[in-house]
């Protein structure tokens, strides 16, 4: 590594460099040992995962999936023609990649179905009903200033 491609760890580690170390201790092993030790005994506790699931952005993003999808279900409720529009968007996905993928299938499938049927899928908390929003073709149905309110408003 040259000067010029360590300029960013010199930058970043330099302040660092000058704070003291605290020196480590037996005392401090024997702490960390029985903590790590009690954590595996105590069946509350993963060791494996030590963030917070609460704070998991993908549980963000499926709790985000979810509000759209339920606002999108009254807007469909208040006017039913709105379902049209994941139909174009299934159309034109399968022109533009000239056959259909399985989840755009799947979707082709389902809308086929009373509206109340798709409705329960759309606002349903199950590993289906998550699983069938990560591929959604009820784009183009909130507005811009809708989706940026859901994502400013929701926390896990």
């Amino acid at each position: 590594m040259t000067h010029d491609d360590n300029w960013l760890n010199d930058s970043l580690a330099g302040p660092l460099r000058k704070l003291p170390m605290a020196p480590r201790s037996a005392k401090m092993d024997l702490t960390m040992e029985r903590q790590v030790s009690a954590d595996r005994a105590d069946r509350s506790v993963d060791v494996r995962y030590p963030y917070d699931r609460r704070n998991d952005p993908k549980t963000r993003l499926n709790l985000i999936r979810l509000r759209s999808h339920r606002l999108i279900a009254q807007k469909i409720d208040a006017d039913p023609s709105l379902l049209e529009i994941p139909r174009q968007n299934l159309d034109r996905w399968r022109e533009l990649w000239g056959e259909d993928l399985p989840a755009c299938a799947e979707w082709r499938a389902l809308l086929k179905q009373p509206w109340e049927q798709v409705r329960v899928l759309l606002v349903s908390d199950t590993e289906e009903s998550t699983r069938l929003r990560l591929s959604t073709p009820f784009t183009g149905i909130l507005s811009l200033w809708e989706r940026r309110r859901i994502h400013e408003t929701t926390t896990t």
